[in-house]
């Protein structure tokens, strides 16, 4: 099959639309672009800072209830102080120091500066002028009391050389704390991230701009220029069917690129808030340390007095015990005593036998590089020795790491950054550097997991858009026939009334389609009735009796001039002559007139045996009077050859006469379906045969006129005046050259 017969479309044109579709393609994708990177994927700063507000209101709470601890006379070396990184604590009862415990580095601040300190902001309310010299001690800048009133409870940075600490003071009644940071909380109070394995999203993919743009063309060349394409009945249709479906293939395309931008900012979301959640999940877990200390240091004081012999935490914690006596640095009395035990217990063992109190809390003890923490308890109220437990700091995070995996939620998972962790690939990573243990954190979780709604939902798009358009195929198809049938129905009308049969359609819809079958089925009723009348009325007259919108009607009046005219002795000449003569004289007769009307666009209302009405209309021309005048002039002027000719051909010669008439003329169609008349009436259709009786008087022209005609052409013609007793009024003679008579 020779499919280029069909012709519906060109290369140039299927290349431009291919190439405009194109030029969308690419806007879609810029807008998608566009419209991700105006979307407000989270803002981790506005998430730090609230938990930087619940840091503060933390430390508020745990210096508050110290304070009432203290204020109900319990003893200051007895209260557990919260755990929280590289603080110190100092308690002061009326400005005297009572108490500190906590780790500080050297800051390069003066040598007793904590007494100094406290002191003063003790009696800064009686005199506020030593507050401001001895707070120059820790804060080194003028601050008026008023203003460190204000700042009680609140968190707040301080520069120290090239340290950022922070401090936070609290005063009720007799008492008065200052909890000092080695560096400042807002740096690593939350687990800070160090590297996320999601990038921004993006769609401006060359690749795939180019791809979907072939993919375009290569759609557009099937739909038209191959036989896919020519299941659709008409030419007009398949054009139809060209911006259909390529609206369609648009539509496809941006829906594409849409649900792509959509679906990666669903994606960057998701990763947004899972890594607040892990940040959120850390947070938590440092918060839950000092708990989980606690309840370490209550077993090692379980096992301390002996209460619990075998313990599985005290294996993987690698716990060192040791007692020291006032007689001896050290007595090997417990079994997991070790050699670093001994030696600490001979270097440190006075130092902490003199501590004179029970501490059964977890004191941090360095011995070189070697980062160790230490409890120790009195054994018993009378006896003087002092059992002391040795850990390392990395066990204590080892054991609470492994604690912490079987409480994340399901699909997580944690690692260590020097184990091995998940592939970027199929995992979502987030790499946090912690604020308690040694070394930095990742938390995973599977992609598929991540994003499972995410991928259900993408897949519920693609399948509703693709059920989508293999309903438009069906529905195109239904909606081409709506359109063909109605036109091949119009089509076989419109070869009915060329082969003269006035059959009407049948219409079955209200659309456009309906309307033009209605004007289709008028116009064929107008084509019906004028065929009745076009076997003897003339088609200037059809063209008259219509409207505008091309029906026949009844009735019409219009300003008009009236030529009347006929053949002097006609019934003589009959009677005299064959009627073949007669009859091939009228022809050629009339054949003069009807080249004259259709030169002057008058009408030739009827023939009355040798006699002619021609009727001059004005909506036809505004100079209808003078084109009668003028077609009266016309047809007698080649009389005198019509004679001369029959006369050399021994004919029998004829003269006749014209009269011309103008004013209102009425006309009117009568009779029935199987025989219908036209009636032309009116004053002038009278007058112009009356006149046209008179012309026998003339001497000139033969071609009489009435005074309406004359006023009308009066400056184009020239007339004489004729004497009559049957009107009213003047009328007149035409004047014409005698050689043209």
């Amino acid at each position: 099959m020779n499919w280029f017969r069909y012709n519906n479309f060109k290369w140039s044109s299927i290349a431009l639309l291919s190439l405009i579709l194109n030029f969308i393609i690419i806007a879609f994708f810029n807008n998608s672009q566009m419209q991700i990177d105006s979307v407000s994927v989270g803002r981790p700063d506005q998430v730090e800072e609230s938990q930087e507000k619940s840091f503060d209101i933390e430390l508020k709470q745990n210096m508050t209830f110290l304070l009432d601890q203290l204020h109900n006379q319990s003893n200051v070396s007895q209260l557990r102080y919260p755990y929280i990184k590289n603080a110190y604590w100092i308690v002061a009862r009326n400005g005297y120091l009572i108490y500190e415990t906590g780790t500080l580095s050297n800051l390069g601040l003066t040598q007793n500066w904590q007494k100094h300190f406290m002191l003063g902001a003790h009696i800064g309310s009686r005199n506020p002028k030593v507050f401001e010299t001895k707070s120059l001690t820790l804060v080194q800048q003028p601050i008026s009391y008023e203003e460190f009133l204000k700042q009680q409870f609140k968190l707040r940075s301080l520069q120290i050389g090239f340290h950022n600490v922070a401090y936070c003071y609290a005063k009720k009644n007799r008492y008065s704390i200052l909890v000092l940071f080695n560096s400042n909380p807002r740096e690593w109070a939350i687990p800070k991230i160090k590297k996320v394995s999601i990038n921004y999203p993006t769609v401006s993919s060359d690749l795939n701009i180019i791809l979907l743009c072939l993919i375009v063309i290569l759609i557009l060349i099937l739909l038209h220029k191959t036989v896919v394409g020519f299941w659709i009945k008409r030419k007009f249709a398949r054009q139809y069917a060209l911006f259909y479906f390529s609206l369609l293939l648009l539509l496809a395309a941006f829906l594409v690129i849409q649900i792509s931008s959509i679906i990666k900012v669903k994606e960057f979301n998701v990763a947004q808030n899972l890594m607040m959640q892990f940040k959120q999940n850390l947070g938590n877990v440092e918060s839950r340390y000092s708990k989980y200390r606690e309840n370490l240091e209550a077993l090692l004081v379980s096992r301390l007095k002996g209460e619990v012999k075998n313990n599985r935490l005290f294996n993987e914690l690698g716990v060192e015990v040791c007692n020291v006596t006032e007689e001896e640095l050290f007595k090997k009395d417990f079994k997991d005593d070790t050699d670093l035990a001994q030696l600490m217990c001979r270097l440190y063992g006075r130092q902490v036998y003199t501590q004179k109190h029970n501490s059964n809390q977890l004191v941090k003890w360095s011995f070189g590089d070697t980062k160790k923490e230490i409890i120790w308890i009195n054994a018993s109220e009378l006896s003087k020795q002092i059992n002391v437990a040795l850990l390392s700091t990395k066990a204590i995070h080892n054991s609470y790491f492994k604690t912490i995996k079987n409480t994340l939620p399901q699909g997580w998972f944690i690692a260590k950054t020097s184990q091995h962790y998940k592939s970027d690939e199929l995992y979502f990573n987030v790499h946090l550097s912690s604020n308690i243990f040694d070394f930095d954190v990742v938390y995973s979780i599977s992609k598929k997991i991540a994003f499972s709604e995410i991928r259900q939902f993408e897949l519920n798009i693609y399948i509703i858009i693709f059920v989508v358009f293999l309903l438009a195929i069906p529905s195109w198809y239904f909606m081409s026939l709506s359109m063909t049938e109605p036109i091949d129905k119009i089509l076989k009308g419109l070869s009915n009334v060329k082969q003269r049969k006035w059959d009407t359609l049948e219409i079955t819809s209200k659309n456009e389609f309906g309307k033009v079958m209605r004007d289709f089925n008028n116009m064929v009723q107008t084509l019906r009735e004028k065929s009745k009348l076009s076997s003897f009325v003339a088609e200037q007259i059809l063209e008259l009796l219509s409207n505008e919108k091309g029906e026949l009607i009844n009735q019409i009046e219009d300003n008009a001039a009236v030529v009347f005219s006929d053949i002097r002795s006609f019934t003589s000449i009959s009677e005299s002559h064959d009627s073949e003569e007669v009859v091939d004289m009228l022809n050629k007769y009339f054949e003069i007139w009807q080249s004259a009307v259709q030169k002057r666009g008058g009408v030739i209302e009827r023939f009355i045996g040798d006699a002619i009405v021609i009727i001059f209309f004005e909506r036809f021309s505004k100079q209808y009077a003078q084109d009668a005048v003028q077609c009266s002039m016309d047809v007698m002027s080649q009389m005198s050859s019509f004679n001369e000719q029959r006369f050399q051909s021994k004919q029998f010669t004829v003269k006749n006469g014209v009269g011309i008439s103008q004013g209102k003329v009425r006309f009117s169609v009568i009779g029935n379906d199987v025989k219908k008349h036209l009636f032309a009436s009116g004053q002038a259709v009278i007058e112009s045969e009356r006149l046209e009786s008179l012309s026998k008087k003339g001497k000139k022209s033969m071609i009489i006129v009435d005074e309406n005609v004359f006023k009308t052409t009066r400056y184009e013609f020239d007339y004489q005046v004729i004497e009559n007793n049957l009107f009213s009024s003047n009328i007149y003679e035409l004047e014409l050259d005698q050689s043209i008579i």
